[in-house]
């Protein structure tokens, strides 16, 4: 087969009249082809977009805030190939001019798959912003932590506003305002019977009641985040379910702030502040908090980020001061400049991404500018050069379906998808064409595709897109008398063009059709009559190409 075109086969026979599909090769039953782009859907039709946000998989399908005219922001779930409004959860809405109704928001997010629902926090005016649950066919509030006395609709209802919704184990944990006389944001958790506070951290005194935890992180069966109990300031706490526990006060005269939590050889590591050291790298194994080194000596700061574990080592990004920003590595031992990638100033390496076994990120060389970089284990180079004019701004690095996504800009396409199969690096498709820009955001791996958000024209409308295998697939074969009637899965905006053989998959193929420009969106039921097949030949062999 010509490397342009696939191909799906299957072999015919008639039996007494009848037609008996065989699949002789599975392989060629569904086989990929160009990646391709296309809207999911226009959700909110015309020149305004729906904006869809938050993209996050759960249980199997994508979930996302997104705005209709009629809804507002409400939830939206995309299966693969049919995408749906989860609930209207904020059934109102306002009169906005010449009798224009426009639903308001119920501003959904924090998607996350907890025992076999999605939970999320979600705003309805009648008990303000809550924890919500989807089942997979309905969605209701799970309860009113932060409680109102009735259901009536109000402009301003108490709201608990769940976020940082975490899983350990059989419990979801998050961190909510129970109310009160001021908002007092505390750890609570929800074990599938009801939600309980975990621990009040900060007492409810003064005029701050809250202790805000953050960065919620899993580690050794345990919860780490940041928190401030209002006398040692932001610092690092921990829970099992059952209160929470001040693991050390690392910066005893303020706040040090820990985040970028990250697991790596049975230890917790962290970036964290002290008056001493300025923000520099921590661990912790759950007993004993330590920094990993000064990497940056004095008061100054080696601001580590963007740390991730590859190659038996912990990598970031951080300034030692004296190289500028650039690529480290801690190994358990000790901390490696793993390459000064720009020796005039800070190379900084930002978005490091795991792909087929090699690390790859963004950073700028001081010669050819913001462009895409890799390290295999033993050098870091150079992947390509996008825009030799300038900079290309590699982003959103992104893994799915065995490719490496980004979003970058060339003078000739500006911001659109790229794929790097590891070989080389190929615009997915310039949805804006020419140097406008269509801004890709929220690149989001399902299964084979990856979903992301974008905009045709540049600024408004902005909807739901996916980037996927083009495919055919053979659904169904059957008799209309004479006729034989195939239909097939393709990939809307696709070239299709049915053939027909006699002697065997080997044998010389010939157009039953003339080119089908497959129409609509996403996935698409095609068919094709072969008038007078059924006497044409005992057997047959039929196949799709897609150029």
């Amino acid at each position: 087969m010509p490397d342009q075109t696939f191909s799906a086969t299957k072999f015919y026979c008639l039996k007494a009249g009848a037609v008996v599909g065989l699949l002789l090769a599975s392989a060629l039953n569904s086989l990929p082809g160009p990646i391709v782009c296309s809207r999911v859907a226009d959700l909110n039709p015309g020149a305004v977009g729906s904006f869809p946000t938050n993209l996050t998989v759960c249980a199997g399908s994508l979930f996302f805030s997104a705005y209709t005219l009629s809804t507002g922001w409400e939830p939206w779930r995309y299966h693969g190939n049919t995408i749906t409004l989860v609930s209207n959860i904020n059934d109102t809405a306002d009169d906005i001019g010449s009798g224009i109704l426009e639903g308001n928001d119920s501003s959904p997010g924090g998607f996350t798959s907890f025992a076999t629902a999605v939970y999320f926090s979600a705003f309805d005016p009648r008990r303000g912003g809550e924890l919500w649950r989807f089942d997979g066919t309905n969605a209701f509030r799970v309860t009113d932590i932060n409680p109102d006395a009735s259901d009536t609709i109000k402009s301003n209802p108490a709201s608990a506003w769940p976020s940082e919704l975490t899983v350990l184990g059989n419990v979801l944990f998050f961190s909510a305002d129970s109310g009160g006389l001021r908002p007092n944001y505390e750890l609570w958790k929800y074990d599938g019977a009801s939600p309980t506070q975990v621990a009040n951290i900060r007492p409810d005194s003064g005029s701050e009641h809250s202790s805000f935890p953050k960065g919620l992180t899993v580690f050794k069966n345990r919860l780490y985040f940041m928190a401030n109990d209002g006398v040692n300031g932001y610092e690092l706490w921990t829970s099992t379910g059952t209160g929470a526990t001040l693991l050390t006060n690392i910066n005893a005269s303020g706040d040090s702030f820990p985040k970028y939590f990250t697991s790596f050889a049975n230890k917790l590591f962290f970036q964290a502040f002290t008056d001493a050291s300025g923000y520099e790298l921590w661990q912790t194994d759950g007993t004993n908090t330590s920094m990993v080194a000064e990497l940056n000596p004095g008061y100054a700061s080696s601001f580590p980020e963007s740390l991730i574990v590859y190659d038996n080592a912990l990598y970031f990004s951080a300034d030692d001061g004296t190289n500028g920003f650039e690529l480290w590595s801690y190994d358990g031992l000790a901390l490696n400049l793993v390459s000064n990638i720009n020796l005039a100033g800070s190379s900084s390496p930002k978005n490091l991404t795991v792909f087929q076994n090699q690390l790859y990120f963004s950073a700028n060389d001081g010669i050819h500018g913001w462009e895409l970089w890799k390290y295999d284990g033993t050098s870091a180079s150079l992947v390509t050069d996008l825009d030799p004019t300038g900079d290309s701004f590699p982003e959103q690095l992104t893994v799915g379906n065995g490719a490496l996504y980004f979003v970058a800009t060339t003078p000739d396409s500006g911001y659109e998808l790229w794929r790097y199969d590891g070989n080389s690096a190929n615009l997915v498709n310039d949805i804006n064409p020419g140097p406008g820009s269509s801004y890709p955001q929220w690149l989001t791996a399902l299964n084979e595709r990856l979903c992301f958000s974008a905009a045709e024209d540049g600024f408004s409308n902005w909807e739901p897109w996916v980037a996927e295998p083009a495919r055919v697939s053979f659904k169904t074969i059957k008799r209309l008398g004479a006729d034989i009637e195939l239909t097939w899965i393709a990939t809307a905006g696709r070239t299709n063009i049915v053939q027909s053989s006699a002697t065997g998959m080997e044998g010389t193929f010939t157009n039953l059709s003339a080119p089908i420009i497959i129409p609509g969106t996403g996935q698409v039921v095609t068919n094709f009559v072969d008038v007078g097949a059924a006497h044409a030949a005992s057997t047959r062999f039929y196949r799709i190409l897609q150029p």
